[in-house]
């Protein structure tokens, strides 16, 4: 009868004991249990089912994990022929349970063209990932679990700016003085096609002051402004907003947004050039014109104490 020493009853012991608890120590990997996307909309938070470039966002991640554990979460810009872009990034530290994810982010896009071109083409839309919790390029997936969501669909056409008649493109800064007249215009397309009866947000630099107006049905809307004395405000020379301009849908959501940029100018008032001081001038004729006459006066003081 074979005995086994003591070193190889150790070594199958522990074998043994590994085979037993090895799969109790293991554990699930995160699971990504929902998520939500929420448009903000002047402080509020409003659940949206659509990302508007140039608008600010909140994606809501419900994250199961087994174990404390580091997770890193990227917000992403979906693009048909690669590669995706990266709009946003946050590492957390994930606790055991479930846990509530909070990221913000603005997908910043040039949101209109010249002639009717949907700027957005090439885009599906804006998703987010976390490690490797689902496969990147399961766009179906992402979709049908709303890990994914598409842009509104609504985009500008040929945005114009016009101070005193002078043309600019609203991306230009064109000088912009107080008192002068400031039209701007464009047309508001979605999915090729311009938009009847939409509502347009106007909001202005100053104070944010806001004002509404409709597009007609050809999607033209238009504003006419008077420029004010920027100087009044402390903005002369800086470069900004002019106006910024928001469509509004039926519930209230900004589908597409841009802004009018300008320079603010103030007129300059020339600093007057002080007139020169006038100068003193003797000439040698005057040495001698004043010697004559200071003579003449020592004669004459002469004469009058020796006969009178």
């Amino acid at each position: 009868m074979l005995l086994l020493s003591e070193k190889k009853v150790l070594v199958i012991v522990s074998i043994l004991l590994a085979l037993v608890i090895l799969p109790q120590l293991t554990f699930a990997a995160p699971q990504l249990k929902g998520i939500e996307w929420y448009q903000i909309q002047d402080g509020e938070e409003v659940k949206v089912n659509f990302v508007t470039p140039n608008v600010p966002y909140k994606v809501v991640l419900d994250i199961h994990s087994d174990t404390q554990t580091k997770a890193h979460v990227e917000i992403r810009a979906d693009i048909e022929n690669w590669p995706d872009v990266v709009i946003t990034t946050k590492d957390v530290i994930l606790q055991p349970g479930d846990n509530r994810v909070e990221v913000n982010f603005i997908y910043y896009l040039k949101s209109w063209s010249e002639n009717g071109d949907n700027p957005y083409r090439g885009i599906r839309g804006v998703f987010a990932k976390v490690d490797n919790l689902y496969d990147v390029s399961s766009v179906s997936d992402r979709f049908s679990t709303q890990a994914e969501v598409g842009l509104s669909g609504y985009y500008w056409v040929g945005l114009r700016m016009y101070v005193n008649g002078v043309e600019y493109d609203p991306d230009d800064y064109a000088p912009v003085y107080g008192g002068d007249t400031v039209k701007m215009n464009g047309k508001l397309y979605k999915d090729g096609s311009p938009v009847a009866g939409f509502k347009i947000r106007w909001i202005f630099v100053i104070n944010a002051e806001t004002s509404y107006s409709y597009t007609n049905s050809a999607g033209y809307f238009e504003k006419v402004t008077t420029a004010p004395d920027w100087s009044k405000h402390g903005m002369c020379g800086d470069k900004g907003r002019y106006y910024a301009i928001q469509a509004i849908d039926s519930n209230g959501n900004i589908v597409t947004s841009w802004e009018y940029k300008c320079t603010y100018k103030c007129e300059t008032t020339p600093t007057p050039t002080p007139s020169p001081t006038p100068q003193a001038e003797v000439t040698i004729n005057d040495v001698i014109g004043y010697s004559a006459v200071g003579g003449m006066l020592a004669i004459g003081l002469y004469l009058l104490r020796k006969y009178v």
